[in-house]
């Protein structure tokens, strides 16, 4: 069921904005102004696809009108092997036709019209006039001279803008001419627009050598658009959605897109009630379209890798899947070359990581059951056999395991990868691995023995680190393992998971759940011998006292807390009670003492 926050935009996944392009398009804008001065130039727009690259140019073409310019548009289109020649020139020329007058077409295309009728049947039939034939020679330099006559025309009346789409899908005889319009338009008051995808070009693509000669001219411009950044991300879906969005799906969204515009615009608009976010089957047709004509090794290559995770540790690939070096390495290559995968910039050794990590999510979703649960199970046997620091490994382990359903080695590891997390102050990545191991608690006979404690202290475990990141949580779980202590057996158990409680409810802002706790802990731990849970319950349960103004019982109760406190030496706990009483007495008009 579609979520009620994103009802409102089921007619529109786009921003009604242009979000983060402001330096671009002004550099857009300054394009039409030189040209208006009477100088032709150009701009090539250059950026992964579905970064915004048409966005841009639309938004730029919409302010171009505004100003009163002539704005033509046209573009590439992937055909294969069968590419309609100078499609773009077409398209945009019959688009001019179409919306122009009589007197306006004249003026343009005058004498010539019989001879372009041939490129723009929206001209009318072929009037008198020597034939000219699309190929290269005679016939392809009149063409490109009466194209280049036509917007020197088209400018005379107003600047025009000519842009031009997807010219990694151009044919050669469009490169031919939009290169000769860059060198020849001089004086025209024209400004040309191009725009390409620059995750098409591989070492090989027809494009390089044309873009590498627009470069040497020194009269065009490059514009490369880069991923939005948290901030733009969270601009661009609260744009989207008319209002504010939960921060959790903000933050996913924007991790998952890599800060591609596309890319979240679909993952919004498939958000559910839960605020999770499937990968829409057409987004994924579109990412695994990007793989499909590298060859079949290389193919069998980033399945493999879409099981590591999102980064690819080539040494543990070929280990775990048994390929060959050379092999791997020509995959790697070309994975690289068509910027499937990147450089780890964060990796001390050689390791590439996915370029969009929902590439890496669709290739592993096409995967058979049976092939993730084999690859998994073979990188964690891997990381077990070749790993030198295990700890170092836990995280992956845990995820292996689990993803092979491996339950109870995933429990163990989930456990031994929690305690690495906390022990780094990583509480809410140590919450997760802790809570996937109640997960799977009793799905683990042996559970006990694998995580090397039974489930009321793994539940305290957990609660511990909660109380860091989601202290509702935290009361939750202390609860959950209050209820599981056998009070006839173990009373002090349950006692000193009160005292716990009394401590997250107060930092959970559940005053009333704390004073309760504080009690029964204050109540049920052994006076003798000195303790520090039972000095931490009186100094926590005088401070619930102080705060409810209860400052006579308070006193009291702190300076039994400071007394023990300082008897065991718990120095920290002793701070704390000479706070709560010091409040006491000055509330009682104490104020010297």
């Amino acid at each position: 069921m579609r979520a009620p926050i994103i009802e409102a935009m089921a007619s529109r996944v786009s921003s009604p904005v242009l979000i983060g392009r402001a330096r671009e398009l002004d550099r857009l804008a300054a394009t039409l102004g030189v040209a208006a001065e009477g100088r032709s130039n150009a701009v090539v727009v250059a950026g992964e696809a579905g970064i915004g690259k048409t966005r841009l140019v639309s938004d730029f073409a919409d302010g171009a009108r505004a100003e009163g310019a002539t704005v033509l548009v046209g573009g590439c289109i992937d055909l294969g092997e069968g590419a309609v020649p100078y499609a773009p020139v077409i398209e945009a020329f019959r688009g001019f036709v179409r919306h122009a007058d009589a007197r306006q077409i004249d003026d343009v295309f005058g004498p010539n019209r019989g001879e372009l009728s041939r490129l723009i049947p929206d001209l009318g039939p072929a009037g008198a006039g020597p034939e000219i034939r699309l190929s290269v020679g005679t016939g392809q330099g009149r063409l490109f001279e009466l194209v280049l006559g036509v917007l020197d025309r088209m400018s005379r009346a107003a600047p025009v803008v000519f842009i031009v789409e997807d010219l990694h899908w151009s044919d050669r005889s469009t490169r031919d001419l939009l290169g000769f319009l860059v060198r020849n338009l001089r004086d025209a008051r024209v400004a040309l627009v191009l725009t390409y995808r620059s995750d098409e070009l591989h070492r090989r693509h027809p494009l390089l050598p044309f873009v590498a000669e627009l470069d040497r001219t020194g009269i065009v411009d490059r514009v490369l658009l880069t991923p939005f950044d948290a901030r733009e991300s969270a601009e661009q879906l609260r744009a989207i959605a008319g209002h504010d969005l939960p921060a959790s799906l903000v933050e996913s969204i924007h991790a998952r897109s890599g800060g591609n515009a596309f890319f979240a615009e679909e993952l919004l608009a498939a958000s559910g009630e839960d605020c999770e976010t499937d990968l829409p089957p057409t987004l994924r047709d579109v990412l695994l379209a990007r793989i499909t004509d590298l060859t079949e090794s290389t193919q069998e290559f980033l399945r493999i890798a879409s099981a590591a995770g999102q980064r690819v540790d080539p040494d543990l690939l070929a280990e775990a899947a048994s390929l060959d070096e050379d092999a791997l390495y020509e995959a790697l290559r070309e994975c690289v070359r068509r910027q499937i995968l990147v450089p780890d910039p964060d990796a001390d050794l050689e390791r590439y990581a996915f370029r969009h990590a929902l590439l890496q999510e669709a290739i592993y979703d096409d995967l058979l059951p049976g092939e993730r649960t084999r690859l998994h199970s073979a990188f964690a046997r891997t990381l077990e056999r070749t790993s030198t620091d295990r700890e170092s490994h836990a995280a992956e382990l845990a995820f292996h395991w689990y993803a092979a359903h491996d339950l109870g080695r995933a429990l163990a590891a989930s456990v031994a990868a929690g305690a690495d997390a906390e022990g780094r102050y990583a509480f809410p990545e140590a919450q997760a691995q802790y809570e996937r191991a109640i997960e799977l608690w009793d799905q683990v006979p042996d559970a006990e023995d694998r995580a090397g404690r039974d489930r009321i202290e793994m539940l305290a475990d957990l609660a511990g680190v909660a109380r860091f990141t989601d202290p509702g949580r935290a009361v939750a779980h202390i609860q959950t393992a209050i209820a599981l202590v056998d009070r006839s057996v173990d009373p002090v158990r349950a006692a000193l998971l009160s005292e716990r409680l009394g401590r997250y409810a107060w930092i959970a802002g559940q005053g009333e759940l704390a004073q309760r706790a504080y009690q029964a802990a204050v109540r049920d731990i052994p006076a003798e011998p000195p303790s520090p849970a039972n000095a931490r319950a009186l100094a926590g349960l005088a401070q619930i006292l102080m705060l409810g103004a209860r400052f006579e019982e308070s006193r009291t109760l702190a300076i039994q807390a400071m007394t023990m406190a300082r008897s065991i030496g718990a120095r920290d706990i002793e701070g704390h009670a000479l706070n709560t009483g010091a409040m006491d007495r000055a509330m009682a008009g104490e104020i010297d003492e």
